[in-house]
């Protein structure tokens, strides 16, 4: 019952940590977005638009992703008893799979080295919330534990 709990605990975490920090370190993304599907390629505020929505790709690669993992990482690590490997990336794929099904484009699935760098790039978070996970882990199962409890004497 209580990996279910962190699990979904965590699920729930990794979505709300993602839209909170795309709300924070990228307010204007979803402009940007809208722009790029209004605007003919051929416009000349196009290059301001591309610009832009490399930079929203880059801090959601590079910023907000790791970031999840780190609060998911965290989040398990310090609840989960066992299994904390798995039930950390099991945290993960509800968010890899929203992303991967919201990029319709998926022009990174052309091209081999474009399969390695979307494996590489999408990989950050996973490997942040398992190193997270596991320092998390350690530290709380190295923490001593408190001997049994005594009875308060006969119960009458």
């Amino acid at each position: 019952m209580r990996t279910l709990a962190v699990l979904l605990g965590g699920i729930l975490l990794a979505f709300t940590v993602s839209v909170a920090l795309e709300v924070v370190l990228d307010p204007n993304g979803g402009y940007w977005i809208g722009q790029a599907f209004t605007t003919p390629p051929n416009s000349p505020a196009w290059n301001e638009i591309s610009q832009q929505l490399n930079r929203s790709g880059e801090i959601s690669l590079y910023i907000i992703n790791p970031l999840v993992g780190l609060a998911v990482g965290i989040f398990v690590g310090l609840l989960q008893k066992s299994r904390v490997p798995l039930v950390t990336v099991s945290c993960l794929i509800p968010d890899f799979l929203h992303r991967l099904f919201a990029d319709h484009a998926k022009l990174w699935a052309h091209s081999l080295p474009g399969v390695l760098r979307y494996v590489l790039n999408n990989s950050l978070p996973f490997a942040t919330a398992l190193v997270a996970a596991a320092i998390c882990h350690r530290l709380i199962s190295r923490r001593p534990e408190s001997g049994p409890k005594q009875a308060l004497g006969p119960v009458l």
